[in-house]
């Protein structure tokens, strides 16, 4: 289904920010010259009027989707998947601007989805309005066809009723369990690696939710990682024999190690980008052994994504005289 798309991106891949081009970013310099590099890039002609490379990586990401629904025959359901994150994200925003009232901080919403960001606050406000059942919404669906939205909103709504005080976590974490549990149901019709890659994705969360420690109980069901599994490896207890799960995990991640050097460190940053590399490691191994199809789509869009990550820190550490050595250890595979 995914050869002709696979095709394409065996051309895009051509202009997107290379090992090398990284590489001359990181040795330029100032951050004047690392901008500079850019225009060898396919952001090149992005930079045109602007050097805000924020509004630059917003323009990208508006071009991608675009360009991908022009290549991808499957109704966009890869898609969808692939840019609900941006669409949760712009979720959160709006419903802590409609239930905390101005006190949670400002933060600037995504261009690049499905239902503008006006039309999702008017959304939102309806949904929260009417206390709907799942069947109304999904007749009505008023955000232009988004099911997955609409599914998500509902599931965070019923998860939110059931809490007491509502906070700007609780947000956060009734929005995660509803998302990951649509993006597990989409995952299935598209793919078992996507089934295998969302399960993982959930437990890297839960893991970052438990090292926080933010006075929240919460956890995401559907897992390889059960709760005491999470609990084993930040404690670090050594000499025992894990269960299946947990065994599992370890082969794959061989998360000992960034455990460990959480444990030593006490960052959160270096484990968070340790959990992160993880999960594009998989990905792109698993496009690597893969000619074209799905895996070669959803690589691309994660070296993208990386890219973008990875330029981010480059200019910033640029701009703050850091070391080149210490942020070459966050950089995320591209």
């Amino acid at each position: 289904m995914y050869e002709f798309a696979s095709g394409v991106i065996n051309i895009w891949e051509k202009r997107i920010l290379s090992r090398n081009d990284q590489e001359r970013m990181l040795t330029a310099p100032d951050k004047a010259n690392a901008f500079l590099v850019l225009f060898d890039t396919d952001l090149g002609e992005l930079t045109v009027g602007t050097e805000e490379i924020e509004k630059i990586f917003e323009k990208d990401l508006v071009a991608l989707k675009a360009k991908l629904a022009n290549i991808l025959d499957d109704q966009g359901k890869l898609a969808a998947y692939l840019f609900l994150t941006f669409e949760v994200w712009n979720l959160k925003i709006a419903l802590k601007e409609l239930l905390l009232k101005g006190q949670a901080q400002s933060m600037e919403p995504f261009l690049c989805t499905l239902i503008p960001y006006q039309r999702l606050v008017t959304r939102v406000g309806q949904v929260w309005q009417k206390n709907q059942s799942v069947e109304d919404l999904l007749a009505e669906r008023l955000t232009g066809g988004s099911e997955c939205l609409e599914r998500i909103m509902l599931l965070t709504q019923t998860e939110l009723n059931q809490m007491g005080a509502i906070d700007s976590v609780a947000i956060e974490t009734a929005v995660d369990k509803a998302y990951f549990q649509v993006k597990a149901q989409l995952a299935k019709k598209l793919s078992s690696f996507l089934v295998e890659l969302v399960r993982l994705e959930i437990d890297v969360a839960n893991i970052k939710s438990t090292v926080r420690q933010n006075g929240h109980s919460w956890f995401i069901s559907g897992g390889n990682l059960k709760t005491q599994d999470i609990q084993k490896l930040l404690a670090h207890q050594g000499g025992e024999t894990p269960e299946q799960n947990l065994a599992k995990f370890l082969e794959i991640l061989n998360l000992s190690f960034l455990i460990e050097d959480f444990l030593k460190h006490k960052s959160e940053i270096f484990l968070e980008q340790g959990l992160q590399k993880f999960l594009s490691h998989r990905v792109l191994e698993k496009a690597r052994n893969t000619a074209c199809g799905l895996e070669k789509v959803l690589a691309f869009f994660h070296r993208k994504m990386n890219s973008h990550f990875n330029i981010r820190l480059i200019l910033f550490a640029k701009d703050n005289n850091l070391s080149t050595v210490e942020i070459e250890k966050l950089l995320l595979p591209i």
